[in-house]
């Protein structure tokens, strides 16, 4: 890790949560994706407020998500009622716990974005 990486790192870590979520808001807008507030498949009982999910076409970015009542399935839920709907869910920079799920499910990663928007996305293979 170079000086830039560290200091951005710690610069992070001083972020209230709030401020964390605008910024992965501002970011998805930046990249020209719609922020999700509503729609037939998404049950906000399921997830907290910090939740945030984007919409790219048929694609439902999973940016952060953080269930109200873990382990009772609402992950499970999101991604069926999702492609029930014929979208396709896409996990962003997933945590370690949701990589696992994705290589138990038949996703694969990529690499996508350039410069300070690189990052890595999750997809079922089809």
């Amino acid at each position: 890790m170079n000086f830039a990486t560290d200091m951005y790192i710690r610069s992070m870590m001083n972020l209230s949560r709030e401020e964390i979520g605008q910024r992965m808001v501002t970011a998805e807008l930046a990249q020209g994706f719609q922020i999700v507030t509503e729609a037939e498949w998404l049950d906000w009982d399921d997830w907290t407020e910090w939740t945030i999910i984007s919409q790219d076409g048929d694609r439902i970015r999973l940016v952060a998500i953080e269930a109200r009542r873990p382990k009772t399935g609402a992950f499970t839920k999101l991604i069926r009622q999702i492609e029930d709907c014929l979208l396709v869910p896409v996990l962003v920079e997933p945590n370690r716990s949701l990589i696992d799920w994705c290589n138990r499910h038949g996703y694969r990663s990529r690499r996508i974005g350039k410069g300070s928007f690189a990052h890595e996305i999750w997809y079922r293979r089809r």
